[in-house]
């Protein structure tokens, strides 16, 4: 937009995993309980249930059974408002510090909170434990509790019956990967790119029994029930495994099945379900089992250690100070519209390595929206009004560079706030440009609410790092022009390499290859706020 400068988871009983409806029940004290909703009470059936054409192996609930069988999760995190259930989560993102259960961030936790928060696992994974059941069989998952038992984990006991229906397909623990968890229903449930983190699977430990039982460990592909069911890879019952996603399947005997043969997607993954196997012919059986404990792992199946960025330093207040972070990148308030209303302070988080966030806290920021942004807080690589900043120390013509990848997790609001997250490429045809005037603008917007980049559309779809992006264009009065990219999705994190976009922008007649790259910024464009926003981990390297 306008400048960001410093002024001065052959028997399918079970086959189908639950994805569980669920809405704000109640407040508790300084936490939340999120509760099912009773309007989902009905199951529906999943794929082709018809028992008169001989399919009824394959009916089996995918959505919300009724109050008393069916999984919730809840808690509030320990130190912020928000819990979280198994389709809406927890609050990670409403204001204050984020205090973890566990020490090793390798591993998730698993505590009476019911949340996972992003800050607390090397993997970018956010979102609430459930439990969930069929709405047939007896069971002691309740709705408004969170399934936690303490010493154990998270954790469901019952009973497995015969029900050649399938309408008694079984129970399990679920956890969902990537919420943004506030309360009052505005959570927003994402798929969660395993990929991008470097997860392929989980060392899941379960212990307990489940009368013989195999467990199916499945992950869904949507936030909302699609009728058909999940890869899952099936283990004997409670015990140690290493779970891959590259192994998880609906079987491709499941020929009545309209996904039959349909592996994990990697790269969407909306929730991990850890289900005990009931329906179907033969005797039935008590179950009693937990989740202990869950470590994202590798493809080499190792574990991910992770270098998330700590606190560094100390908050800073004025409008346009600065956090050096070595000589690796610069973190910058940037207050910089004078008819900005508020106030605004950042702290920068890092690794002292290539990894760094920041957190910024504003108070009342406000700027009528043809005026603003108000404020641009960001990570600086490169140059910013005639200075270098960090490990790019030169400018760079457009056609000597090959990529530039980046990663990205920030948690934002989701209320009445105005801002986007967004980098912020400068161009310019002379290298020892002070000013950014004459030059080009490119910026990257990969989430927004409620504002509009400068110019207009000149393309509602372009296909880039594995996305779908609008393309705007347009002049900005203070002497540069501004192209676009803007996120259809608006995820909550995201890997991707800056060169596609300069490529794209080069292609349109934007830029030359003769061009210099001058440098990169990554922040948060605010308009209007008084919500925390934290870039929990940002990387990036121009090659």
């Amino acid at each position: 937009m306008l400048l960001h400068r410093a002024l001065a988871h052959d028997t399918r009983a079970g086959s189908y995993l639950m994805k569980p409806i669920f809405t704000l029940s109640m407040l508790l004290g300084a936490g939340i309980t999120w509760a099912c909703n009773p309007s989902t009470s009905s199951p529906t059936p999943g794929g082709n249930g018809n028992a008169a054409n001989g399919n009824a192996s394959n009916a089996a609930s995918t959505t919300a059974g009724n109050a008393a069988s069916t999984g919730v999760g809840g808690g509030a995190s320990t130190t912020t408002a928000g819990p979280a259930s198994g389709s809406s989560a927890g609050s990670g993102t409403s204001g204050g510090p984020v205090t973890c259960s566990n020490t090793d961030l390798s591993t998730l936790p698993i505590d009476e909170t019911g949340w996972v928060a992003r800050e607390c696992n090397s993997s970018g994974i956010q979102g609430a434990w459930y439990c969930y059941a069929d709405p047939v069989a007896p069971t002691d998952c309740m709705n408004g509790v969170t399934p936690y038992r303490a010493g154990s984990g998270m954790c469901i006991s019952g009973e497995t019956i015969m029900d050649e229906t399938y309408a008694a397909w079984g129970a399990g623990i679920g956890l969902s990967l990537n919420d943004t968890g506030e309360a009052e229903g505005a959570s927003v449930k994402s798929a969660y790119n395993a990929s991008m983190n470097g997860v392929a699977g989980f060392q899941i430990s379960i212990t307990g029994t489940t009368g013989e039982k195999p467990i199916r460990v499945g992950f869904t592909g949507a936030a909302e029930d699609t009728g058909l069911p999940s890869p899952f890879w099936e283990v004997p019952g409670p015990g140690d495994y290493t779970v891959m996603l590259a192994d998880a399947v609906v079987p491709a005997a499941w020929e009545d099945t309209a996904n039959a043969g349909e592996y994990a997607d990697p790269t969407s993954i909306f929730d991990m379900q850890i289900q005990v196997v009931g329906g179907g012919p033969g005797a039935g059986a008590p179950y009693d089992f937990c989740v202990a404990s869950v470590t994202p792992v590798g493809e080499d199946g190792g574990v991910i250690v992770g270098d998330m960025p700590s606190p560094y330093g100390s908050q800073v207040c004025g409008r346009y100070d600065t956090i050096t972070l070595g000589n690796q990148y610069m973190v910058q308030n940037n207050v910089w519209n004078d008819n900005t209303a508020g106030s605004q302070c950042i702290s920068a988080l890092w690794n002292n390595g290539d990894t760094a966030g920041f957190v910024v806290s504003p108070s009342g920021i406000s700027i009528d929206a043809e005026i603003g942004p108000a404020s641009y807080p960001s990570i600086v690589l490169g140059w910013h009004y005639g200075q270098f900043y960090g490990s790019y120390t030169a400018p760079r013509t457009l056609s000597s560079l090959t990529t530039i990848p980046s990663t990205w997790s920030y948690s934002v609001p989701t209320g009445s706030e105005s801002y986007n997250v967004s980098y912020d490429l400068w161009i310019h045809s002379n290298a020892g440009a002070q000013e950014p005037q004459g030059g080009l603008e490119l910026m990257i917007w990969t989430n927004h609410r409620d504002t509009v980049p400068i110019g207009s559309i000149v393309s509602q779809s372009v296909s880039l790092a594995g996305g779908s992006w609008e393309v705007w264009y347009g002049q900005n009065s203070r002497g540069w022009n501004t192209v676009s990219y803007v996120n259809i999705s608006n995820p909550t994190s995201i890997s991707l390499d800056v060169a596609e976009f300069i490529n794209e922008a080069v292609t349109r007649g934007y830029a030359g290859g003769g061009d210099y790259l001058l440098g990169v910024q990554a922040g948060f464009e605010i308009w209007r706020s008084s919500v925390e926003m934290r870039t929990n981990a940002f990387t990036i390297s121009i090659h």
